[in-house]
């Protein structure tokens, strides 16, 4: 298999689940990398949920530095078309392949929802970014 030199070898990730609100939760997994089969993303921590807005998953990354969260999110923006602003914690919300994807940052974290609508997405993000 061939690397792509355009993209540094990541960090393994941390356990982080702790920070993963617990209700709804039905599965917890760490992606040593490529979170969501990206090959921008390091790799960190997802999980799956099932609630009152519907089935969907969390994710999040930690990074080194707040300069390198701040990049994921512009590799984000790079790749993506069509991208929402989401103005309530500066995220950006648009379709993966046809998929829904709340993507933020927040400090040295990097994290998001994948499954729901624009609003559902937007209120869940909020709670999750309270965590971090």
């Amino acid at each position: 298999m061939q690397v792509n030199s355009e993209y540094p070898k990541h960090t393994p990730p941390t356990d982080l689940s702790a920070r993963f609100p617990q209700t709804g939760q039905t599965r917890m997994e760490m992606v040593a990398d490529h979170l969501l089969g990206k090959e921008y993303l390091p790799g960190g921590n997802i999980a799956g949920y099932s609630t009152n807005v519907g089935v969907y998953q969390m994710f999040l990354i930690k990074e080194k530095d707040t300069t390198k969260a701040a990049n994921l999110i512009l590799s984000w923006r790079a790749t993506h078309t069509e991208l929402q602003y989401m103005p309530k914690i500066g995220g950006y919300y648009g379709l993966d392949n046809g998929t829904p994807v709340y993507l933020f940052s927040k400090g040295l974290f990097v994290a998001g929802l994948v499954g729901l609508a624009a609003n559902d997405a937007d209120l869940q993000a909020r709670g999750f970014a309270a965590r971090l």
